[in-house]
């Protein structure tokens, strides 16, 4: 008996060590680790920001036509996001400016079949070829610059790029449009009042606090749109908008109408609890009611 048991027991170790080898290896449940985070609680509770975030989605869904949520609306833009990079990939772009923007091969460098890094841009092109593009050629030109990282050396990044990029920046485009791009003299700003050359010798008197701080003015393209910039809303929006300030004045006043009258009544409904009448039970000797003979197609009920 006790040699059977030596036996035995060497087969138990060995037992033993590979199951525990298995669960050591094993990942431990889900369910186990969620637990062990929320009794030491490391599981973050979810922060007020967010709840009202969520609660301002699901308002504005209520009122988008479509029944499209913010989700919705994102995973759209993703994924049109891809069609385009699919159609900058398939060299859409390089087709796009050899053929508006007369763009050129740089001397000395390699044909690439889809990419542009061996094309730039006649200066004298850009801005006449930048006012005819579709709503789907611009598109595509912002979408290929947003791809371009910002820590990106700008060394590395292509002469194209960086062509369209300053034109964006400070080309006539935008707010800035109606400034010419290729003149010389800059034309964001004007000098109220422009410095003299003094001789030699001669004492410069302190400038004020005004010519100090007030030293240029807009030029009038310039100020064309920051004028239209403050007119605001347009008039559908304004109308819209004195509506909604119009019905809420309504409702606070019919609010403190009712609280300044003396004689408003307020009925209150009340409820009056009765005992719900016992079933009535059949009188002895009373004949029972016989049922209705079933048809041949209620044989099935019981």
């Amino acid at each position: 008996m006790i040699s059977q048991c030596l036996r035995r027991q060497p087969m138990v170790l060995q037992r033993h060590q590979i199951l525990r080898r298995a669960s050591q290896n094993r990942p431990p449940p889900r369910s186990l680790l969620q637990r062990q985070a929320k009794r030491r609680g490391e599981v973050e509770a979810v922060a007020p920001s967010q709840l009202i975030v969520t609660s301002l989605k699901d308002i504005f869904s209520t009122f988008q036509p479509s029944g499209f949520t913010q989700e919705d609306d994102d995973l759209e833009a993703a994924k049109h996001k891809e069609e385009v990079i699919q159609r900058l990939e398939n060299g859409e772009l390089r087709e796009l400016l050899l053929r508006k923007f007369g763009a050129s091969r740089i001397p000395g460098t390699a044909e690439a079949e889809n990419s542009i890094e061996d094309l730039r841009i006649p200066s004298q092109n850009i801005s006449q070829a930048f006012h005819k593009l579709t709503k789907q050629e611009l598109e595509l030109i912002e979408t290929f610059q947003s791809l371009v990282p910002p820590s990106m050396n700008w060394s590395n990044i292509p002469l194209i790029s960086k062509q369209l990029q300053f034109y964006i920046s400070f080309g006539s485009y935008g707010p800035r449009e109606g400034i010419s791009f290729l003149g010389s003299k800059p034309e964001d700003f004007i000098w109220r009042k422009t410095s003299k050359r003094l001789p030699p010798h001669q004492t410069v008197k302190r400038l004020s606090k005004h010519d100090m701080t007030n030293t240029w003015a807009c030029i009038p393209s310039r100020k064309a749109n920051l004028e239209r910039m403050k007119k605001g809303l347009d008039p559908g929006t304004r109308i819209v908008a004195w509506l909604g300030i119009l019905i809420v004045m309504i409702a606070s006043l019919r609010d403190y109408k009712q609280r300044q009258d003396t004689e408003a009544t307020v009925s209150v409904s009340e409820f009056i609890e009765q005992e719900a009448p016992s079933p009535q039970e059949p009188q002895q000797g009373a004949p029972l009611l016989s049922k209705p003979p079933k048809s041949w197609y209620q044989f099935w009920k019981r």
